[in-house]
């Protein structure tokens, strides 16, 4: 269907972009940190794990077990009346 189709790059990348949320949900259900980088050298990661592929990464995700004191309180957010002007 997608062979001769313009848009396949764009649907592929959105649908991988799903799959990588989903992914990251699953990592923090299970009670693991994730953290998802974009912006790294992908045609040197590309190189180095898929060298005899057609295969290109999309984001690195960091995985592991959260270190003592890892996690901080939420920070404050805007009120209501803040936020919220009526026109």
């Amino acid at each position: 269907m997608f062979a001769a189709n313009e848009m396949r790059d764009s649907a592929a990348r959105y649908n991988g972009a799903l799959q990588a949320a989903y992914f990251i949900i699953a990592i923090r259900a299970v009670g693991l940190a994730a953290g998802p980088m974009i912006g790294f050298d992908d045609a040197a990661v590309d190189s180095e794990f898929f060298p005899d592929t057609t295969w290109r990464s999309h984001l690195v995700v960091n995985i592991g077990t959260p270190g003592p004191g890892a996690w901080f309180d939420r920070l404050p957010r805007l009120s209501y009346d803040d936020a919220v002007h009526h026109a």
